[in-house]
């Protein structure tokens, strides 16, 4: 997903999982942004990269405390490389134009 306005540009890396398949959209983002940095190496500082995972659906009650508990383990690790959330809000507007 890419956001401009401005000088401001977004470069927003974008993982839509469904229920509790959401183990490895960790892997996929960082996979991605780390070959686009390649790619993008002449503007990689004039871009703001952020890390946004959709979950669709939900995980039945005795999975859904596990989940978050794995949910906050890849948003740290995300966190390392750029700004990132994982959400089940598929409206992710006010995460690229930073109202969140």
């Amino acid at each position: 997903m890419f956001y401009a306005k401005g000088d401001k540009k977004v470069l927003c890396l974008t993982e839509l999982k469904k229920g509790s398949k959401s183990e490895d959209a960790n892997e996929q983002v960082v996979s991605t942004y780390d070959s686009l940095k390649k790619v993008f190496k002449a503007y990689f500082s004039q871009i703001e990269w952020k890390g946004y995972i959709h979950l669709h659906g939900s995980a039945p009650g005795t999975k859904k405390s596990r989940k978050k508990g794995k949910q906050a383990k890849q948003k740290d690790s995300l966190k390392q490389k750029f700004k990132t959330k994982i959400s089940q809000d598929p409206d992710m507007g006010k995460f690229l134009r930073n109202q969140t």
